[in-house]
């Protein structure tokens, strides 16, 4: 948390912590993080594999709904991302 708020130098409160993983051939479901739309959330997804190979997939796909945009990140190995 330290890290992370020094990264973005702004203070976060911790809601709660969970780890998610998948075998291959095995794909999640869109879904929101934050349910309460009078709270702003933000999620912070660190990626702890030791490496990956592009060929395998695996991305997280972002929706912004307001634009209707969608972005896509592989799970680059000690990446994260706060959206």
């Amino acid at each position: 948390m330290e890290k992370i708020e020094k990264t973005f130098n702004k203070k976060f409160k911790l809601h709660g912590v969970y780890a998610n993983g998948q075998t291959y051939g095995l794909s999640g479901k869109m879904h929101k993080d934050n349910l309460y739309k009078e709270v702003i959330d933000k999620t912070f997804l660190y990626y702890v594999g030791p490496r990956w190979n592009p060929e395998w997939g695996g991305h997280t796909i972002f929706h912004e709904t307001e634009t209707n945009q969608i972005y896509s990140q592989l799970p680059t190995p000690n990446l994260g991302v706060l959206f």
